[in-house]
């Protein structure tokens, strides 16, 4: 199990399978797809267009 703070951002490349609409951030999460052209992390170019998940933890409220 991870603790990750308040406003932590992780990248998790798209799997492919079905659509990058359809994606469901887990609990307490928000998620944005991005299509980019650089690895969001390192910014080395990745050659070819890709999906890419953006979470990022929510402030918890309780």
């Amino acid at each position: 199990m991870y603790h990750y703070e308040d406003g932590t951002t992780r990248w998790r490349r798209f799997n492919g399978r079905g659509d990058v609409r359809a994606y469901r951030a887990p609990k307490g999460w928000t998620a944005f797809a991005d299509l980019i052209d650089r690895h969001p992390i390192t910014g080395v170019d990745l050659g070819a267009s890709s999906w890419w998940i953006r979470e990022t933890r929510e402030a918890c409220h309780g």
